[in-house]
């Protein structure tokens, strides 16, 4: 450590260091300082118009714009194609909201309310006005993206007559569907290095993310983590399982994908139990 003249305050660092058994990085650390770009938009009907509409009212207007990667691809996109964006402040914004997975704006439409979100795809798509056969078709959709190791969110509107405050005091018939859309998400180009070192010491790395499992699973590959669709679990399965069961099976998983903030810290205190786990940066801010 003297050689790379690194400084170390406390000595049990160093010890803690040594001790660490696995390493549980973050999406938002795993593509830092890389902005995703948009790879394509899927609609279940030709109407751009009303899709960028919406991408323009979705974007975080506020004085100290939150450091967002996915609105920083949009305000690229919308430049990019001379979208007009709002003149005006929104009434209220809706901040992105890691229980709801879900962001966006309410605006001034004449005499009514235009409100215009982004978010998870299935949970955009779970309360919005589709009829079964268009939700199915959303879903088929959604998963060939994500097969192709791309990052996509879904996009909706609603118009109403009064003040909408968040997705919840909607009713289903009310949101209306805009589609989806595909970014092309590329790592820090260190990170895969970093990975590889940390396996070469023995030490298991896990990637915590929100993404689509498909999304994950392509990731993964990408850095080298891990090798089949074995090592990656949809954490939404932990709703109806103890953790005794899950003990039993994190010991081959690598990636948790779909993972909710609560789930987050059963993960963690799971993984803990095998020894210690080094958290980063992201990951430790959000406990």
């Amino acid at each position: 450590m003297l050689y790379h003249k690194k400084l170390v305050r406390m000595i049990r660092s160093v010890k803690t260091r040594h001790a660490v058994k696995s390493i549980v990085i973050d999406e938002t650390d795993l593509f830092a300082e890389s902005v995703p770009t948009v790879h394509g938009i899927w609609q279940l009907l030709a109407n751009k118009h009303e899709i960028n509409k919406t991408i323009s009212h979705t974007l975080d207007y506020s004085p100290q714009k939150a450091n967002d990667r996915i609105d920083k691809a949009l305000r690229l996109y919308t430049d990019k194609n001379d979208l007009k964006r709002p003149s005006q402040p929104p009434l209220h914004s809706l901040l992105f909201d890691k229980s709801t997975a879900v962001s966006g704006n309410l605006w001034h439409n004449g005499d009514r309310y235009y409100l215009a979100i982004k978010g998870t795809p299935e949970d955009i798509i779970a309360v919005s006005d589709l009829t079964e056969n268009e939700r199915e078709k959303a879903i088929i959709e959604l998963h060939k993206l994500a097969a192709k190791g791309l990052k996509v969110i879904a996009l909706a509107h609603c118009d109403s007559s009064y003040p909408l405050k968040n997705v919840q005091t909607t009713s289903n018939d009310s949101i209306e569907f805009d589609g989806l859309i595909a970014f092309v998400n590329s790592p820090n180009p260190d990170t895969k290095k970093f990975l590889q070192k940390a396996l070469g010491l023995k030490i298991k790395v896990h990637i915590i993310t929100a993404d689509h499992t498909e999304t994950a699973l392509h990731i993964g590959k990408q850095l080298g983590i891990i090798t089949d669709r074995d090592q990656v679990f949809d954490s939404r399965k932990m709703t109806v399982m103890n953790d005794e069961k899950l003990e039993g099976i994190f010991d081959n998983i690598r990636i948790f994908a779909h993972v909710s903030p609560k789930n987050k810290q059963r993960i963690l205190n799971i993984l803990a139990k095998n020894g210690t786990v080094m958290l980063t940066k992201d990951i430790a801010d959000s406990i």
